[in-house]
C-alpha cells in the first residue's frame, strides 16, 4: 500500500468498506468475482493477524505491470523528472525557506546527510493526480549520496487542504503529523524523508517517491481470480499494520479484538460494497450530465473541452 495522503486513526471498518467498494467499482458486471474478492480481502486479513510474518505470492497482476518499468533506475528518474512544471522566480523564492528548514529537520534525523545530498537537480509544481488533482504539490529531483545520477532521489511535498473530503479521509485539523504518523505505522516499506513544512502559511507533508512506482489500474486485471489476488494482498498489509500499536503490550489483545471484529464485517461490508459502488455510480451519471448541460453554454459559461474530463 502507498500514497498514504488521507491517512489517519480510525475504525477499520472505513478501509475495508472503502476498497471492497472498490472491487465493485471495478468489475460492475461480475457480481459473483467482487464477492469472492471481497472474501479474499478478509482472509488475508485475518491470517495476517494469526501470523504476523504471513506473505502471499506476487499478484499476477502485479508481475505483469513489472514489464512497464523503466529500463533502469536513471531511466525512471528522467521519467519523473519530465513531469515537474518549473517555477517562476516567485514561486522559488516562497519556497526557499521551507525548503531550508525541511534539510534542517531531515539532518537532524539523520546526522550523516551532507548539505549537497539535498542539492536540487530539478524541481516545481507538480500537475498529476485524480483524488489529489487541485491539492498544490511540488517535486524535486535532489541529488543524493553521490553525484551519479542514478542515485538521485525524489521527494514531494503535497499540501494539506481543505475540501468535499477533509473531514472524513483528510482530518479537519489540516495536520501533516497524522500523515506521517500513519505512514511510519501502516507502511510495509521503509519511509524516506517524511516531514512537514509549510509554504506561503499551507500545511505540506513531504516524502520521498518509492523507485518504479505504478499505480494499479482496472484495465491491468483480467480476471476475477486476478482481483482476489490482489484484494488478499491488501487484506494481509492491512492487517499487519492495523494490529500495530506504540504500546507492545497491548497487541495480543489488539488482533484478537480485530479478528473478532473482522468475522462478523466480512458480510456487512459486503453488502456495503455492492451499495456504495450503486451510490458513486449514479452520482458519477450526475456529474457527466452536468458537464453535459455546459456544452451549449454561451461565453462566459463552462464548455469542457474533453467529455471525459475530471474522471
Amino acid at each position: 500500500l502507498s500514497d498514504f495522503d488521507a491517512a489517519g486513526e480510525g475504525p477499520p471498518v472505513i478501509d475495508f468498506a472503502r476498497f471492497a467498494a472498490s472491487i465493485a467499482l471495478a468489475r460492475p458486471y461480475d457480481r459473483g468475482g467482487t464477492k469472492a474478492a471481497i472474501g479474499a480481502l478478509f482472509r488475508g486479513y485475518r491470517r495476517a493477524l494469526d501470523e504476523p510474518r504471513a506473505m502471499s505470492p506476487e499478484p499476477r497482476a502485479a508481475h505483469r505491470l513489472r514489464s512497464r518499468f523503466a529500463p533502469t533506475t536513471e531511466a525512471w528518474l528522467d521519467r519523473v523528472s519530465a513531469l515537474v512544471v518549473p517555477p517562476d522566480p516567485a514561486e522559488r523564492e516562497k519556497f526557499q525557506p521551507a525548503w531550508k528548514k525541511f534539510i534542517g529537520d531531515m539532518r537532524a534525523i539523520d546526522p550523516m546527510l551532507t548539505e549537497s545530498f539535498f542539492t536540487v537537480k530539478t524541481g516545481g509544481k507538480l500537475v498529476l493526480g485524480i483524488g489529489s488533482a487541485h491539492a498544490e504539490k511540488y517535486l524535486a529531483r535532489i541529488e543524493g549520496p553521490t553525484s551519479a545520477a542514478n542515485d538521485d532521489v525524489i521527494v514531494e511535498a503535497k499540501a494539506l487542504q481543505p475540501g468535499a473530503l477533509a473531514s472524513c479521509m483528510r482530518g479537519a485539523d489540516l495536520d501533516a503529523t497524522r500523515v506521517i504518523e500513519t505512514q511510519m505505522t501502516m507502511s510495509a516499506a521503509p519511509q524516506r524523508f517524511l516531514g512537514a513544512m509549510t509554504i506561503s502559511g499551507k500545511p505540506f507533508y513531504t516524502h520521498a517517491w518509492q523507485v518504479q512506482y505504478i499505480e494499479l489500474g482496472v484495465n491491468d486485471i483480467e480476471s476475477g481470480e486476478e482481483m482476489a489476488e490482489i484484494a488478499e494482498d491488501v487484506g494481509l498489509q492491512l492487517g499487519r499494520g492495523h494490529a500495530k500499536s506504540k504500546d507492545p503490550t497491548r497487541v495480543p489483545a489488539l488482533r484478537r479484538q480485530l479478528d473478532d471484529d473482522a468475522s462478523w464485517l466480512a458480510p456487512e461490508v459486503e453488502i456495503a460494497a455492492f451499495e456504495l459502488a450503486l451510490e458513486v455510480s449514479r452520482a458519477w451519471e450526475r456529474f457527466r450530465a452536468a458537464i453535459d448541460a455546459t456544452a451549449d453554454v454561451p461565453d462566459g459559461g463552462l464548455v469542457p473541452a474533453d467529455p471525459d474530463a475530471g474522471r
